[in-house]
């Protein structure tokens, strides 16, 4: 049985060494997709927001005049 423990304690060390660089990974990938995800957030706003200073009507042609109405 003694010649087990050694073995057991190298397979350990092995299976502790992977589950720390796959949870490493791991939390890699996550900051990555978060850090997309701001970024992808950022563009919506600035797609959706409305610009300041702009007049959202000002390409728009007028249906009637009003100095036509008044004439």
């Amino acid at each position: 049985m003694c010649s087990v423990q050694p073995l057991r304690e190298f397979i350990r060390e092995r299976l502790t060494a992977a589950a720390e660089e796959i949870f490493s990974q791991v939390e890699k990938t996550i900051v990555q997709y978060e850090e997309e995800i701001d970024r992808q957030r950022r563009l919506l706003d600035l797609t959706w927001r409305p610009r300041t200073g702009q007049n959202p009507a000002a390409g728009l042609t007028p249906l009637f005049s009003p100095l036509r109405l008044l004439a």
